[in-house]
Formats: structure tokens, sequence, C-alpha cells
């Protein structure tokens, strides 16, 4: 190679170099002006929300102020914590308690304190590869959007980045999943199946407020808090009604356009298909490629979907409590995806277990094509399936489910997972710049509550304590 080959060659490398480092800092001031934007409006909430909290109480002037003094100090304390970096090496890994196709989630401790969150890694390479990289960003703002406004979902305390993974610090729920529960119990009662379709029906609904759409609504995605009562998580697939589709389904519908409607298995449900079922559940939901048990036929098709999509998933949910299995159940997910499709001809219910009228009728009102879908919540909450149940209420009632938890180190509502060699070692943090990191610039969020629960809270005369009315806040 000449010097003048050389010399294109270097400036091509500090062209590319320049442009690269010209994106970052383009996307950098971006993501920092919505962040701005977005601590502001939280600030002002939590100001509204004790001020609010404080109207209605029968405190004293003094302890008013008083906790007017500390929220002040905690904004300024929350200040500090926004600048100070987490690595890995921060937390102190308990167990693995879930694995999938995109990582995994443990639970850890964070070192020198108690706080106790799990911890969901995900690798770099693999979002990139797979093309996940807009989901994954989806799925982060979400969790920080809801982190103080929303008790439906889980929370998220902190998410950062080395080299090779994105972490996710999430408040541990250790009632474990709806689908453990469900292939615990195998089928629920009448009031059990209603008040859990209400909460599911409230949680999907307060996201949709939001303008999110889950998409991936299903048992395993369903977890509970100790008290019994659901949160949803894993917004993998949540999208903000412009994101692309999960390719791998789309997979499914070509495979599923060569056979035939009349090659299905339609007939009653047998008992075989429904232990290979309960068996294959769990290693559907480790796999890349999942399980498209809960899933709306005009997401498989990409004829344009709205809200209506979470409902169906609902209606699917609500069937398996009551008989057992979801709706479609097939030998492969090829089957499953086409009796979806033409869920009109191959929707059964089972002849061996009692459902009632008004939840077939629920059921049939949800599990049909999206022009003739009941996706209204306020028209839900009307529909004779919930006749004389107290929405009102709903967080007053004692759930069906009451988890028996021994410390806030429980896992016994989780499956069991090997640790892996590898999985101690910690990647450090290079320090260069990689073009992959483009793609998750402004990943890195701490939430307001870390500084409200530290171990330092600060209890009034009253006994009222700042983490008591910001941890049982519920955004209307």
């Amino acid at each position: 190679m000449d010097d003048r080959q050389m010399s294109a060659q270097v400036q091509v490398e500090l062209s590319s170099k320049s442009v690269t480092a010209a994106l970052r800092t383009k996307m950098t001031i971006e993501a920092q002006a919505t962040l701005r934007e977005q601590e502001r409006k939280e600030r002002e909430q939590r100001l509204a929300t004790l001020d609010n909290y404080l109207l209605k109480s029968t405190l004293s002037e003094k302890e008013k102020i008083s906790l007017r003094q500390e929220l002040a100090e905690k904004e300024s304390e929350y200040n500090r914590c926004k600048r100070a970096k987490l690595k890995k090496s921060d937390f102190e890994t308990i167990k693995v308690i879930g694995r999938g196709g995109f990582g995994e989630v443990r639970l850890v401790v964070k070192k020198n304190t108690n706080m106790v969150f799990a911890m969901k890694l995900m690798r770099k390479k693999d979002m990139i590869e797979r093309g996940q990289t807009g989901h994954v960003k989806a799925e982060r703002d979400i969790l920080a959007q809801t982190h103080f406004t929303n008790d439906w979902v889980v929370k998220l305390f902190y998410s950062f980045q080395d080299d090779e993974t994105l972490y996710l610090l999430m408040e541990y729920l250790g009632g474990g999943d709806m689908m453990t529960l469900l292939i615990r119990e195998n089928i629920f009662s009448h009031d059990m199946a209603r008040f859990y379709t209400a909460e599911l029906l409230m949680a999907i609904d307060s996201i949709h407020k939001l303008n999110y759409i889950h998409r991936d609504i299903k048992p395993d995605n369903i977890l509970f808090d100790n008290a019994g009562h659901i949160k949803l998580t894993d917004f993998g697939l949540c999208t903000g009604f412009h994101k692309d589709h999960e390719s791998t389904y789309f997979d499914m519908v070509e495979r599923a356009s060569k056979l035939n409607l009349a090659d299905l298995k339609t007939q009653r449900f047998d008992k075989d298909l429904a232990h290979d079922y309960k068996n294959k559940k769990r290693n559907l939901a480790y796999s890349v490629v999942g399980t498209p048990d809960y899933t709306a036929p005009e997401v498989f098709l990409q004829k344009g979907y709205y809200t209506e999509c979470d409902y169906w998933s609902v209606g699917c949910i609500l069937f398996e409590m009551l008989a057992g299995y979801p709706p479609f159940v097939s030998d492969d997910s090829v089957q499953t995806c086409l009796k979806i499709i033409n869920c009109t001809e191959t929707l059964q219910f089972p002849d061996d277990v009692e459902i009632s009228p008004d939840a077939q009728d629920l059921i049939k009102k949800l599990v049909c094509p999206k022009e003739d879908r009941l996706s209204n919540l306020e028209l839900i909450k009307k529909h004779p399936f919930f006749k004389g149940f107290d929405w009102d209420n709903i967080f007053e009632q004692a759930p069906p489910y009451m988890p028996k938890l021994k410390s806030p180190f429980d896992t016994s509502n989780f499956d069991e997972f090997e640790m892996h060699e590898e999985e101690a070692e910690e990647v450090e943090h290079s320090g260069k710049e990689k073009p992959k990191d483009l793609a998750f610039v402004g990943y890195t969020y701490k939430g307001f509550l870390n500084v409200v629960n530290s171990p330092s809270k600060k209890r009034h005369a009253s006994g009222v304590t700042l983490s008591q009315i910001f941890s049982t806040h519920i955004a209307n």
C-alpha cells in the first residue's frame, strides 16, 4: 500500500469516527433534553401528590411544613444520586430466577444495604442482531414513565449498561407469576378468575392511557406482589404505536398460510394434549420465539392494530383460568397460529369443565375479530360476568391468592436455574467508543423512590413517612 492509499484510508477512518461522534453527540443532547423534561414533570407531580395528601390529612401545620422540607431535601439527594455511576459489581447475586432467549433475571442485593431487586440482564449483541433495540428502549421508557405514577406496573429503580450488557433493576415480587399459579392450581374458581381478570383489565387500561400497547400479555408476564395483587412486567414487545413487529411471529404466519384450515385438529380438547401443554409451557416461555397462544390475529397478520390486541389476550387468559389451558393450544405453534387467525371457527369450550354462561359470553366478546371485540374498560365493567364486583375498592379487597414468603429473599415461587460460571464474572468497561453503544444512548435511569425508600428514611412525629405517602400513590 503506497502513501496515497494509506492517507485515503486514514481519512475514511477519521471521517467514519467523526460521523459516529457527531451522531452520538446529537443523540445524547436529544436524550438529555427528553430526560430533563420528564424529570421536571415528575418533580411537579411529586409536589402535587404531597400537597394533595396534606390537604386531606389532619396533620398539624408544623408536621406539614416538616414533610415539605423533607421532600425538598430528598429532591437534592436525588440530584446527587443521579450523578453516581452504577456498575454490576455494586450488586451481589443471590439467585437466578428467570432465563430466556434474550437474557436472564436475578435476585440481587445492593451491596452495603439491605435493598433487594430483580436484575434483568440483556446482551447488547443479541438485542442488535435480533432487531430488538427499539423494543429495549420502549421497555425502559415505559418503566421509567410509570416509576412513580402507576402501581399496576413493576417498578424500575435503576437502568445502566456496560460494554456488553444492559441492566434493569426492578422491584422484586416474591409472589411469582400467574403461569406458576395456573400450573399449580390447574383451574381457578369463578370468583378467583373474576378478581384477577378485573385487576388485569385495570392494569392494561393504565398503560393504554399512556399511549402504549403491551402486545405480550400472557401469564408469564403477570407477577404477584407480596399481598397477592398483580403487576405487569416484561415490556420487551411493548410499542408506542410505531415500532416494528416481532419477526418470529410472522415467520409462523407464513408457514401457517401453507396449511388448510381443514387440516387442523379442531376436535374437542383431549387430555393427552393438555398434559403435554403443561409440560411444555415453561420451556416455551424460555425460548426466543416463545408461544403465540395469547397473541391477537391482527398482530400476526400485520393488518394494523391498536389497544384491542391486549384485550384479546385477556380473553385467552380468562379462558385458561377457567378451562386449564389456552383456547387455541395445538401440537405446534404453527397450528396455534392458524387456529387464532380462524378464531370464529376454532374457538371451543370444553365439555368436562363448568364455565358459566356469563364467562363464556365475555370470552367470546374478547376472543373475536378486532372489529367485534369488546375493548373499552368502562363497557367491560358493565358485563354480567362482573355483576356485583367492587371496582372502586379493588385494593381494599383480600386477593384470592396470598403468597406465603419466609423472607425478602424467598424464591420458592420461581423455578430453579443453575448459576453458570461466566455469570459471576463482570465485563469491565473499556472506556472506548463502540458503534453498538449508539443504539443505547440515554438508557441510564435512576428512580426517585430510591432515595425515598433508603434506609435513612425519616419518620415524623405523626408516624407518617414520605415513603408511605408516595409508595401508596396510584395514578388515576
